[in-house]
């Protein structure tokens, strides 16, 4: 029998052997290190676990538990560049008599400063006429002058509440914003900002909200001080008893009722609403697809109406306008339904008084 050795079996028999490699020491050089980023590496935050805090170095804070001073300030920020995250607690005093802030930013010219997410609770009160009790004096606050307030300022998702003094106080001049807040029974202004936006005030003994720009908002003034002041207000509602409901130099969409003043004060009212129960419901420069009431005084008192109804139920006029109304209505009980020098394509009625009075009336053709 013969055996047949193949190429593929010789080549196989004279291919030199491997060359085997050291490779190495094989004791460890020591236990395996951590190659995950800690905490304070992914976010570098210092922990408020007790009150009165000072915060003089720059960074982010927050809240471990719901904590409580019973005298004078809580937290007093001293520095820019900070983020204060009160982390869903609440931030509260007994003091009696009401004393400090729940947060101060209390350096001149502060700016960048960042409050979010949590609760500044005092216990005062509105009974009667008068605001009382122990708590905070204000909630948030920046003293000082016009030239001293803070810029480059949020606050949002906090509620305020039971201070004797402002809610959210920070002044106009500056990059000042506040957006959905809370603010409930304070004795003097609810927010003063620069900007307010999506936010509520309900019972306070001054304004209920001053800023330049105001949207989306609702506030109620008890103590006499203006519900919603401001250059532009857009989708407001202000209710206020002894003075102006909203005051403002532009106002969008907004609903404003006041007990002994004007409903609506404005340059340029659009789409709004006013109500007054012994003044004008609207009172406006330029008044657009408006509509104002009025139990005992003029429902709307302008110089232009254009697109407005107007209703007096005492006896004075339902639109009273001093140069022109255009398509417009008005209505008294027993005044003048509709006054202007010139009435373009208008109506009016009453029930015992006169339904229109004007100079020239001229009736858009169909």
């Amino acid at each position: 029998m013969k055996i047949r050795i193949t190429t593929s079996i010789l080549a196989l028999l004279f291919a030199p052997l491997p060359v085997v490699l050291s490779q190495g020491p094989l004791t460890p050089p020591g236990p395996p290190a951590p190659n995950m980023r800690s905490l304070d590496q992914i976010e570098a935050r210092t922990p408020i676990s007790s009150l009165p805090f000072s915060i003089n170095i720059p960074g982010s804070y927050y809240l471990t538990q719901n904590l409580s001073v019973s005298t004078g300030d809580a937290i007093t920020i001293s520095v820019s560049n900070v983020t204060l995250d009160l982390n869903g607690f609440t931030i509260s005093s007994t003091a009696s008599p009401a004393s400090g802030s729940g947060i101060l930013i209390a350096r001149p010219g502060t700016s960048d400063v960042t409050i979010l997410n949590g609760h500044i609770k005092g216990g005062v009160t509105y009974s009667g006429s008068s605001f009382g009790g122990p708590g905070f004096v204000n909630g948030i606050l920046a003293p000082g002058a016009l030239s001293d307030q803070p810029s480059n300022v949020l606050v949002t998702r906090v509620s305020v509440s039971g201070c004797l003094g402002s809610g959210i106080y920070l002044g106009r001049q500056n990059s000042i914003v506040v957006d959905s807040c809370v603010v409930q029974v304070v004795g003097s202004n609810g927010i003063f900002a620069s900007t307010v936006t999506r936010s509520s005030v309900r019972t306070t003994g001054g304004a209920g909200i001053a800023a330049n720009v105001v949207s989306d908002t609702y506030a109620i003034s008890v103590g006499g001080g203006i519900a919603i002041y401001s250059n532009t207000a857009s989708n407001c509602y202000g209710i206020s008893d002894a003075s102006a409901a909203i005051s403002s130099n532009t106002a969008i969409n907004c609903r404003g009722e006041s007990t002994s003043f004007p409903g609506i004060i404005a340059d340029n009212a659009s789409n709004c609403w006013g109500f007054s129960a012994s003044s004008q419901g609207i009172y406006a420069d330029v008044a657009s697809n408006c509509y104002g009431q009025s139990n005992v005084n003029r429902g709307i008192y302008v110089n232009v109406a254009i697109a407005c109804s107007g209703r007096s139920y005492g006896g004075s006029y339902g639109l009273f306008a001093t140069s022109l109304a255009s398509t417009s209505y008005g209505f008294s009980n027993s005044g003048t339904g509709l006054n202007a020098p010139v009435v373009v394509a208008c109506s009016g009625g009453t029930n015992t008084g006169f339904p229109l009075a004007y100079n020239f009336h001229y009736n858009m053709p169909p």
